[in-house]
């Protein structure tokens, strides 16, 4: 049932972004379902459920679940903390970058406070992205020494200690630094914003790494397969024809100024 339902959609927005072949992004006229991604993703979901135990499938959904979630998190603390400095630009918009160009080049006459403001922020950027690398470590090492399956030669007590120390100083860090000003505005106009951050994504980390670790060398044998054939399909077609080939690359203030700007931008 996790196949048949979400997996079409995520292979039809994949499609739409042409990291698969536009087959999966059919959707039906009539009933709005992308009705042949559903067929793909059943067939497949009825072999595997025909061929393995359920206790195997039990445990490569569990891995997919986990990872997702893991990725959302660490994806919340870069956004609100190291969010990228450009953003992808349509090929429709390119003309208008370019005519902002210019008018950037004639404008920037003051290097020095804007280098000095630069400096600060890259400063904080630095600190920003050590202490969330500190914070995935620490939960690697913490988890790993708790269950004792992947760092054998390590006591429990000590892998537990520097673990939870690391940890520890890299949530603290991030509590104690400024967030990104921008942040891209995500959640701004009325979506949803995460609560309480750097505390509850750091404790998502913490408990699906633990979560995934305890799965077993079998199951991520299996999950791992699967992983290779998705970077093959990147490889070889994903990176090809993906809608960011051709786009350009602008800064995030100056991207918003452009959309502003374009009448005939549908956001």
């Amino acid at each position: 049932m996790g196949s048949l339902l979400p997996q079409p959609r995520i292979l039809m927005a994949m499609a739409r972004d042409g990291l698969l072949p536009s087959f999966f992004s059919d959707v039906n006229k009539r009933t709005q379902v992308p009705v042949k991604s559903t067929i793909v993703t059943g067939v497949c979901a009825a072999a595997l459920a025909f061929a393995m135990d359920v206790s195997q499938l039990a445990g490569m959904v569990s891995v997919g679940t986990l990872l997702a979630f893991t990725i959302v998190a660490v994806s919340i603390l870069i956004i609100r903390y190291v969010p990228p400095d450009e953003v992808p630009l349509p090929p429709s918009m390119q003309e208008s970058f370019h005519l902002n160009q210019e008018c950037d080049e004639e404008r920037s006459r003051d290097p020095l406070g804007l280098y000095r403001g630069k400096m600060d922020e890259t400063k904080r950027r630095k600190i920003a992205a050590f202490s969330i690398g500190s914070v995935c470590l620490g939960v690697l090492i913490l988890t790993s020494s708790a269950s004792a399956t992947w760092l054998p030669f390590l006591p429990i007590c000590i892998g537990c200690i520097i673990g939870g120390v690391i940890l520890l100083v890299g949530l603290g860090v991030l509590s104690w630094i400024e967030q990104d000003d921008g942040r891209h505005s995500f959640g701004h106009s009325g979506g949803f914003t995460c609560p309480f951050v750097p505390l509850l994504p750091v404790m998502c980390i913490l408990i699906n790494t633990y979560l995934l670790i305890n799965l077993g060398g079998d199951t991520w044998m299996r999950v791992g397969i699967w992983l290779l054939m998705g970077v093959v399909v990147y490889i070889f077609y994903g990176r090809t024809h993906s809608s960011l080939t051709n786009v350009v690359y602008v800064p995030v203030g100056q991207a918003d100024e452009i959309y502003r700007g374009s009448s005939g931008y549908i956001s």
